[in-house]
């Protein structure tokens, strides 16, 4: 006698992709939402200068940091988030204080 396995053990749900502008001094979307699980956020730099990107959970936790993204360039976050009111931002210097901040929900 075998051993059946059950359909979700072994392969995992693909993350649900969300792209995301960085530039001088915001993100696009100012707001995000998406349901609880893998997200992957493609971050690309669409400014002139360096930027990060960090995302930190209801408890003010930070969950997920791209470190650097260089004007141009596309850079990749895969996390995996629970429910409730999250926050991104730059941690770059005066970066935040100039409204480089976000919002991302995480509801069902």
């Amino acid at each position: 006698m075998g051993l059946a396995l059950s359909p979700r053990w072994g392969t995992a749900a693909a993350p649900r992709i969300v792209k995301v502008k960085a530039f001088e001094f915001a993100y696009e979307p100012k707001q995000i939402t998406v349901p609880p699980g893998a997200v992957e956020f493609d971050v690309t730099n669409t400014g002139s200068i360096e930027h990060t990107f960090l995302i930190d959970d209801p408890a003010k936790k930070t969950v997920g940091k791209i470190a650097s993204i260089l004007p141009g360039k596309t850079e990749k976050l895969t996390v995996t988030l629970r429910a409730g009111a999250h926050t991104i931002y730059c941690d770059l210097a005066g970066h935040r204080e100039a409204g480089m901040i976000a919002s991302l929900k995480v509801q069902p």
